[in-house]
């Protein structure tokens, strides 16, 4: 019995001696699989970061470049805003020491915009004919030019 026994162990064991490299075999190609889908989403995880990575820094180079710019602009401002202020005050101080009543420049320009054209066809012509700029013509061109000037109409007065 001990000899049946031990031949039954035999071809037991030899059974699964032949059977384990197969399992082996198979077990290793499944660990081999997982190995590659983990590697291979691995590697498309670091491409993304990557891609995120590179994003992130031209926006933050470009972050850099607005902050910079902002910041000139709110100096240059802030500049500008002294100069208004600045100008302002000079321009209350020639008011004061002209002794020129405070009048306000907007409301004058707006009056002076909204007037109707009759306002202006008041201005003398002779005047307006001999205000002078180095772009009008010479003083014998103007001289010539006078006699027309008078005969013009109020329309054309206004034009000029």
């Amino acid at each position: 019995m001990t000899e049946e026994l031990e031949g039954l162990r035999n071809t037991s064991l030899g059974a699964r001696a032949t059977d384990m490299p197969w399992k082996i075999r198979r077990f290793a190609k499944l660990d081999m699989s997982a190995r590659l889908e983990l590697q291979s989403a691995l590697d498309a995880e670091i491409r993304a970061k990557q891609t995120i990575q590179d994003e992130l820094n031209k926006v933050k180079t470009s972050h850099m470049a607005t902050e910079c710019k902002l910041d000139d602009l709110e100096k240059k401002n802030q500049d500008l805003q002294a100069e208004i202020q600045r100008l302002k005050q000079e321009t209350e101080n020639l008011r004061l020491s002209k002794g020129v009543k405070h009048q306000d420049s907007q409301n004058s320009f707006l009056a002076f915009l909204n007037a109707p054209t009759s306002a202006l066809d008041q201005f003398d012509i002779d005047s307006i004919d001999n205000f002078s700029l180095s772009n009008t013509p010479s003083r014998e061109e103007d001289g010539r030019s006078q006699v027309t000037s008078h005969s013009r109409s109020p329309s054309t007065t206004s034009d000029l």
